[in-house]
């Protein structure tokens, strides 16, 4: 570690590369006798017969009963010595022998930490309260309540909403999203304010101290599981290798658009590296780097027409900021209609995941407009192989010829390389598109081998033809 450190943020990053469980036994919390493996018996409650706390090099957490205390270095020192947030990084400084300076600013953020923290404790009591009594508005309560299960839900008694904490990858509260309890009242949910709360360190990014831990794992032995659940014990040949269940990789993560949302995929018992990113518009480049590494998402908006809007623009943002390698190992997690995946039986998303996710450019062409797949073509400009796939899967899905396909993304500059493939024009491919959606009667013209509704779509985009709500042609 430095010596001198003018930037607790930086003191903090080098914090976290010390080893938990090291760090703990070295200072004398803990003798190294009383640690069996990674487990010992928790100094935070009473009669822990059996080792419930685990303590890895990365952070600790306690399973036994309703204990539960969890979190990095810092909080373990925290929760030892009843020490606030400063004055537990001082101390930790004084072990290791470097100085830590410390503005007006910094002491700010810890008295608004604090202040968070037992704002939130204030809400679980209230909840509890509420719970306590037999009244309509406990009964409204419990019943909301059980659609946001398993997640931890406080009480507003003075806006009478249902809280949820935004957290940071380590547990420490950021702020709050509040939702309605009586329909009625507007608006559905509230968000804290930038100015009363840390929510801006996160990027309004829901679940992200839970999803973190699925998220990314630092054991030294990267395990992937294939569709049958088998471990693979190597990840060198893993790109070469068509597994349908890739999602189980510990660096990947599921985005969605709200709470609800969050807490239907985690009743899955399954699927635990999800994140809302609290609405629909909010994805963005900072999301992706408080994410970092992370090799795939998996896009699960709504199903509804907003939700497909969405997903197009995220999947631009993604492909602007993202590596060509985590663009291309992405994917869209498709919802039939006007679902939400808040609604949805855990086999129903299961299902969706496990087997019907869509690669990312052959969903956007399927299912957004031509200005998204041009968006995403210029937004990916640095990298030649998504723009190579682009172009590809225009190729196949239009039966564009390579001259279409550039004329299509406005591209002047025509690449050399024609590995892409230049795919003849038939003569007949317009005929056949006709016949598919009946506009042709003839014996001699065979249909088109694809859908009625993929026939109207290639025959609006390349021969310029327009329908009407009937799918009829109305003007060429």
């Amino acid at each position: 570690m430095e010596l001198r450190y003018n930037n607790l943020d930086e003191f903090i990053d080098d914090i976290h590369k010390e080893s938990v469980r090291d760090t703990i036994i070295s200072m004398g919390y803990l003798e190294e006798e009383e640690m069996h493996g990674y487990m010992a018996r928790c100094c935070f409650h009473d009669n822990d017969d059996t080792p419930s706390l685990q303590i890895s090099d990365n952070f600790f957490r306690c399973y036994g009963g309703s204990c539960g205390v969890k979190g990095d270095l810092i909080k373990f020192v925290m929760l030892y010595d009843k020490l606030n947030f400063i004055d537990a990084c001082r101390k930790l400084a004084d072990y290791f022998k470097v100085e830590i300076v410390l503005n007006k600013e910094y002491d700010e953020y810890s008295k608004l930490k604090n202040k968070l923290k037992a704002e939130w404790d204030n809400y679980i009591k209230a909840s509890e309260r509420l719970l306590s009594t037999r009244s309509e508005k406990s009964e409204q309560f419990k019943e909301l309540a059980k659609d946001f299960f398993p997640l931890e839900v406080g009480y507003d008694e003075k806006t009478n909403r249902l809280v949820f904490p935004f957290t940071g990858k380590l547990g420490e509260i950021y702020g709050f999203t509040k939702r309605r309890i009586n329909e009625e009242d507007e608006p559905k949910w509230i968000h804290s304010s930038l100015a009363s709360s840390l929510v801006s360190k996160c990027h309004n990014i829901f679940n992200l101290n839970e999803a973190n831990k699925h998220i990314h794992n630092n054991n030294s032995l990267r395990k992937i599981k294939d569709i049958d659940g088998n471990v693979i014990e190597s990840d060198s040949n893993f790109k070469k290798r068509k597994y349908e269940a890739q999602d189980y990789r510990f660096n990947s993560c599921i985005l969605v658009e709200g709470v609800r949302d969050v807490a239907s995929i985690l009743r899955t018992n399954k699927y635990k590296n999800v994140i809302s990113i609290s609405g629909t518009k909010n994805f963005n480049s900072k999301i992706i780097e408080t994410l970092e590494p992370i090799e795939r998402f998996i896009f699960m908006l709504d199903g509804d027409n907003p939700g497909k809007v969405a997903t197009a623009e995220n999947i631009c943002v993604l492909g602007k900021n993202a590596s060509y390698e985590t663009f291309l190992n992405s994917y869209v997690a498709p919802i039939v209609g006007e679902k939400d995946p808040g609604v949805m039986s855990p086999s129903e998303i299961c299902d969706i995941i496990a087997n019907k996710k869509v690669k990312l450019i052959p969903w956007m062409i399927e299912n957004s407009d031509k200005e998204y797949i041009v968006k995403l073509y210029k937004n990916t400009k640095k990298s030649n192989a998504i723009q190579k796939e682009i172009k590809r899967e225009l190729m196949n899905y239009y039966d564009f010829s390579f001259d279409d396909v550039n004329e299509y993304l406005g591209d002047v500059d025509i690449p050399e390389e024609k590995e892409i493939g230049d795919r003849k024009k038939s003569n007949d491919f317009k005929k056949r598109l006709l016949a598919t959606i009946g506009q042709i009667d003839d014996m001699n013209v065979d249909k088109e081998d694809i859908s009625e509704e993929k026939a109207r779509r290639i025959l609006s985009l390349k021969y310029n033809y327009k329908f009407d709500k009937n799918g009829k042609i109305i003007e060429q």
